[in-house]
């Protein structure tokens, strides 16, 4: 018996437990009289709600588009062979900033090898072919040798010539020294030097692998040269003009927080994608947080104007009329409200455009949805 006394009086201490936590949470009660509505400073407070005026709000028509940070033509490289040979040494690897001139790798190459032995032997013997060539035209002058005889030297002669300088012109080309060749001091590999200043990105080279002619080898980046490569659709590009600002993000990115320039607007259509390419230049100073290829979302703000304007979470909607709050009167204890339809413009952002505004004064910002307005 005792026990069923204790069973029911827990329960009945549960009981009213519950019932006080319903009585204690924080609902907005609105009170509606005079077609005012109130509620408490109470509840105010809970539910974070704010007061406000209206206020200026610069209102942009934008474009959506997307695109890649890629570098401009003259900011990335390809390192290639232009002789087939074995991979002697590797200098530097992906993620490595190498500047401009500096080796990157070397190869040992029997070509190599045989062009600058075909260079100091064909020197030699235009030196020779040259005391022929000076010695008949002197005596071509003074009619001692016939004309044909001459014209057989003179042939040799501009044949070794043009062999020489094709010579010099692949030398030059490989950016080899030619004087140290000339000296005798001949090259055991092949230097692949850096054409830019710049990151590698790719590198696909192992000691002791062989290469073909021309094979790639190595790409390499400049950061400084990052630019944005964005697909505009058709029907859209009449709303462009250079230097319209361009808000952009990469991928994982939450806000457009990227600025650049639209500094190019393409004049062919891609026959695929129905979209015309246009390039924008990147701030500098973000340049080195962006990743050469990757894919970005960005918007093209086209139009701008000031105007008078509300934040949306502070307008409802009602059919096709739209509401706000505006503060009547308070007092520490209660706020009252009435409704007030509005007339809206543009919407940007967060803030809706006020046409017609009527001084309305104070208005609640933050907090409308959590008052029923049936």
């Amino acid at each position: 018996m005792k026990e069923n006394q204790i069973t029911i009086l827990i329960l009945l201490v549960l009981s009213l437990l519950a019932c006080q936590n319903k009585t204690t949470q924080h609902d907005v009660i609105v009170q509606e009289t005079s077609n005012l509505i109130t509620i408490s400073q109470e509840q105010f407070n809970f539910n974070k709600m704010e007061i406000g005026t209206i206020s200026p709000h610069c209102f942009e028509d934008e474009i959506d588009c997307t695109g890649f940070v890629r570098a401009a033509p003259e900011g990335c490289a390809i390192i290639s062979t232009p002789m087939s040979g074995i991979i002697k040494s590797i200098k530097f690897k992906p993620g490595d900033y190498v500047k401009k001139g500096q080796i990157i790798c070397e190869i040992n190459s029997n070509e190599l090898l045989d062009l600058q032995q075909d260079f100091i032997e064909t020197e030699a013997r235009l030196k020779v072919v040259k005391t022929d060539y000076d010695r008949a035209s002197s005596l071509f002058k003074e009619k001692i040798t016939a004309e044909k005889e001459f014209l057989n030297i003179e042939s040799d002669f501009k044949s070794m010539l043009a062999s020489l300088q094709t010579l010099i012109l692949k030398i030059n080309m490989l950016q080899l020294d030619i004087s140290r060749i000339r000296a005798g001091d001949l090259y055991s590999s092949l230097p692949l030097k850096a054409p830019v200043s710049g990151y590698i990105i790719k590198q696909s080279l192992m000691l002791g692998q062989f290469i073909e002619q021309n094979q790639s080898l190595i790409e390499q980046v400049d950061i400084n040269q990052l630019q944005l490569e964005i697909a505009i659709f058709e029907k859209d590009v009449n709303q462009l003009q250079l230097g319209q600002t361009i808000h952009f993000k990469s991928i994982g990115g939450t806000e457009m927080s990227h600025h650049a320039k639209l500094i190019s607007i393409g004049k062919g259509v891609d026959a695929d994608s129905k979209s015309i390419l246009c390039l924008a230049s990147i701030e500098n100073r973000i340049k080195a947080k962006l990743i050469h290829g990757s894919y970005i979302q960005a918007k093209i703000t086209t139009n701008e104007k000031d105007a008078s304007a509300l934040p949306s979470d502070a307008i409802t909607k009602s059919g096709n009329e739209h509401f706000v709050l505006v503060v009547d009167n308070s007092d520490k204890k209660n706020y009252s409200f009435r409704k007030k339809k509005v007339k809206i413009g543009s919407i940007s952002k967060g803030y809706t455009e006020i046409l017609e505004e009527n001084d309305l004064g104070n208005v609640l910002l933050k907090g409308v949805y959590n008052i029923s307005l049936e």
